[in-house]
């Protein structure tokens, strides 16, 4: 917070200058209406034209074209375009300012805007890493759970307490959590039953895969996912709970081939990341600015969801190619993961960190409810191929995420776009 307050500090004046210098300028008028939702390019950089320059810094574990660097690269890209070169858009690569949770990185500045993995870090971010615990109330299967999973992360997680305390340490959310694919075991053999995991040790990524990793019998070891690779190599661990995504961007599955995922009706707690700004950044730009970065991060999503269906598929062969297989928790494991997760549901009514842990508990329970049935809507549950036929099945364009994205954004980021 002491390091807030000086940044802030350090701006208050020439804020404070510029502010005044609105308000007895005709521009003053442009930048307290904005511009609607829908503007055209020629709008928004008109709107720009007097703007100071300012740089965009955005952060990718990968290589320039990878797949996963993508959605970073489309983002920046079209937000210095749209914003006719007053916002320079940039890509850091190799995860070069800051490995695994960057939120100092973006409170600091050195991120614009990038990730909060909060369950890394509960002790200042209490209420989001809370809100991670609840994300498994979603279905697991590849296409339609996927889908399911990001509307209800983003619609049941975007309480205003979580909101504010993101903010209090520097950081303004996109969104608190975003969808991802589905969590499971990597494992060096085939455990996928009570008997075969007893007393493994296993990588959990926050308090609910530790749970969930002690209900089925293992032994839970708390491990960034940065260090999942290493601790499987020297033998720390036998298994680590993950989505696939993350598996194949830490570069473990030819080390733990074994993928054991929970019935598609029911799932582990995900490892989730949510998207945020530079608070700085952000109060110091005018308001048309910070409503194209929020318009077009509808575009983000869209890319960040396709990325991870391509990478599934890469990781999905890579299993295969490793000698491993994708198997399903047996009954008595997939039994004890669902009545951990219940007991966990009960438990966070009473939550300390919630101002209303029941209404938080009703709204994730009724947002699953409410985004399985608009996925079912648009067709992608009829779509859905399941785990074992999706490397197969799947290839770029065969699925149609636009109907998605755009319910996506018009439900959960259009009611709340800067106004």
């Amino acid at each position: 917070m002491f390091a807030e307050f000086k940044r802030r500090s350090q701006h208050m004046l020439p804020a404070i200058t510029t502010s005044i210098a609105f308000l007895l300028s005709t521009t003053a008028l442009s930048y307290a209406a904005g511009l609607p939702y829908g503007a055209a390019k020629e709008d928004f950089i008109a709107a720009l034209a007097d703007m100071d320059p300012v740089e965009l810094v955005m952060q990718v574990t990968g290589s320039p074209g990878d797949e996963n660097s993508l959605a970073s690269e489309q983002y920046v890209a079209a937000v210095t375009e749209w914003s006719g070169g007053k916002i320079q858009g940039k890509v850091v690569y190799g995860n070069a300012i800051l490995a695994g949770n960057t939120a100092p990185a973006v409170a600091d500045g050195r991120i614009t805007f990038g990730g909060v993995i909060a369950q890394y870090d509960p002790s200042n971010f209490p209420i989001s890493a809370g809100l991670v615990d609840l994300s498994f109330v979603s279905n697991s299967s590849p296409i339609a759970g996927a889908l399911q999973t990001w509307g209800t992360l983003m619609e049941a997680s975007g309480t205003e307490e979580a909101i504010e305390e993101q903010r209090d340490y520097g950081v303004e959310p996109l969104f608190i959590q975003g969808g991802t694919t589905a969590s499971g075991l990597f494992c060096t053999e085939p455990r996928n039953d009570v008997a075969k995991l007893a007393g493994v040790q296993t990588r959990a990524g926050g308090l609910i895969h530790g749970r969930e990793v002690d209900a089925l019998g293992a032994s839970a070891v708390s491990l960034p996912y940065s260090e999942m690779f290493e601790g499987l190599q020297r033998g720390i661990i036998g298994c680590a709970l993950t989505s696939i995504t993350t598996a194949k961007v830490a570069g473990i599955i030819p080390l733990a081939p074994y993928h054991a995922l929970a019935p598609a009706n029911t799932g582990f707690g995900l490892t989730t990341t949510n998207m945020a700004f530079d608070i700085v950044f952000w109060e110091e730009i005018p308001l048309e600015a910070r409503q194209l970065l929020w318009d077009l991060s509808k575009a983000y999503i869209r890319q960040t969801i396709l990325a991870s269906w391509t990478q599934t598929q890469v990781g999905l062969q890579d299993i295969a190619d490793a000698g491993g297989e994708v198997l399903e928790l047996s009954p008595d494991a997939a039994e004890r993961l669902v009545a951990e997760n219940s007991k966990v549901l009960e438990e966070m009514r009473s939550f300390q960190h919630f101002g209303d842990g029941n209404a938080v508990v009703e709204g994730f329970l009724a947002a699953a409810d409410k985004w399985e049935a608009i996925v079912a809507e648009l067709g992608y549950a009829e779509l859905d191929p399941g785990w074992a036929n999706f490397g197969a099945w799947y290839e770029p364009g065969k699925v149609d995420i636009d109907p998605f994205v755009d319910r996506l954004f018009e439900e959960i980021l259009l009611p709340n776009r800067p106004e």
